[in-house]
C-alpha cells in the first residue's frame, strides 16, 4: 500500500510539472505569434510610408495577422502609430508596437492619446541656441542635454544679477499677437534649487528690442527637484497689432546662488485658453505643418 502511494505521489508531481511546463510553454508560443504578427504589421507600415510618405491611420491590407491573432490601430497620424495585439488563446497577453518605443513589441496597451492640437512653438524640443537664448550669456549659461529621453534646456547661474532665459525663433518670434487674442503656453520645468522666477510675455521685433506684455507675467515658485507643469493662459492687451510674441523666464537679482539651474522642456503654445490635456511637446509625435523647426506642429494630447 505504501508503495502504490509513493507511486501516486510521484505521478502526481510529475503530471504536476507537465501541466505547469505546458502552461508555460503555451504562453511563450503565443508570446511569439504576438510579437511576430506585430513585427509584421510594422513592417507593412513601413512599406506602406514609402510609397505614400506617410504612415497609415489605419492597419494595412497587405498584412494578414495569423488566425488567433487580432491587431488594432490604437492610434496616431502620418509620424506616428501605435498598433496592439491579442490572442485568443489567451486574451491576458496584449502587446503594442508603438513606432518611439524601441522599434521592438512591447508588453501591455498603447497609451491612450486624445485629440490633436496645434503647437505654435517654432520647435516643441529646445534643441538650440537659434532659438534659446541668455539675455546676458556672461550672467547666466543655456546649454542642452537630453535627460529621460526628452530634449532639455538648462539655465545656470554665472552671477547673481537679474537674468532671463529667452525662448524666441531667431527673434522673429513664436506668433504673431494682436488684440484681444488669447494664448496658453504649457510646459515642464525643474530647479536645482528653491527658486522664485517670474514668467513673462514678451513683444518686438527682435530679442533687443522686446517690450514686456501687460498683465501677462506669471509667479514661478519652484521646489528643489520637484518637476512642475507649468500652465499659463494669457491676452493679448490693447494696442497691439501682429507682433511677434516670444517668453522668458526672469531670474531676479539675487534669486538664487551662482551654479543654480533649471531646465525646461516639452513646450507647448497652443490657441485660446486652453485647459485640455497637456500635449506633451517633448515627444516625436509632433507632425510639423510645414518646414521643420520653424512652423506650427500638430500632435495629440495625453
Amino acid at each position: 500500500m505504501v508503495e502504490i502511494l509513493v507511486v501516486l505521489f510521484v505521478i502526481g508531481v510529475l503530471v504536476g510539472i507537465s501541466v505547469v511546463g505546458y502552461g508555460s510553454w503555451r504562453k511563450n508560443v503565443v508570446t511569439s505569434q504576438i510579437k511576430s504578427d506585430l513585427r509584421g504589421v510594422a513592417g507593412a507600415m513601413e512599406s506602406a510610408r514609402n510609397f505614400g510618405s506617410a504612415y497609415p491611420t489605419t492597419l494595412p491590407t497587405t498584412f494578414k495577422p495569423s488566425e488567433d491573432i487580432t491587431l488594432t490601430y490604437k492610434g496616431g497620424n502620418s509620424k506616428t502609430y501605435c498598433i496592439e495585439a491579442i490572442s485568443s488563446q489567451n486574451s491576458s497577453l496584449i502587446f503594442r508596437y508603438d513606432i518611439f518605443e524601441k522599434k521592438e513589441p512591447q508588453s501591455g496597451a498603447c497609451a491612450v492619446f486624445g485629440p490633436t492640437v496645434t503647437n505654435l512653438m517654432h520647435n516643441p524640443n529646445p534643441i538650440s541656441a537659434a532659438y534659446w537664448k541668455s539675455s546676458t550669456d556672461s550672467l547666466m549659461s543655456a546649454s542642452f542635454l537630453t535627460t529621460g529621453g526628452n530634449s532639455t534646456v538648462r539655465s545656470t547661474r554665472l552671477s547673481t544679477s537679474t537674468v532671463a532665459l529667452y525662448a524666441e525663433r531667431n527673434g522673429v518670434g513664436i506668433v504673431e499677437g494682436t488684440t484681444g487674442q488669447q494664448f496658453t503656453v504649457m510646459f515642464k520645468v525643474v530647479s536645482s534649487a528653491a527658486a522664485s522666477l517670474t514668467f513673462r510675455i514678451g513683444y518686438g521685433p527682435s530679442l533687443g528690442t522686446t517690450t514686456t506684455l501687460a498683465g501677462a507675467d506669471l509667479a514661478l515658485n519652484l521646489v528643489a527637484n520637484v518637476p512642475q507643469t507649468i500652465s499659463h493662459t494669457f491676452t493679448v492687451p490693447t494696442g497691439i497689432t501682429a507682433q511677434p510674441l516670444m517668453f522668458k523666464m526672469l531670474w531676479n537679482a539675487g534669486a538664487g546662488a551662482v551654479g543654480d539651474y533649471f531646465d525646461v522642456s516639452r513646450v507647448m503654445w497652443v490657441a485660446g485658453a486652453y485647459s485640455g490635456a497637456y500635449g506633451d511637446g517633448g515627444s516625436n509625435r509632433w507632425v510639423w505643418d510645414s518646414t521643420e523647426n520653424l512652423s506650427t506642429s500638430t500632435g495629440p494630447t495625453l
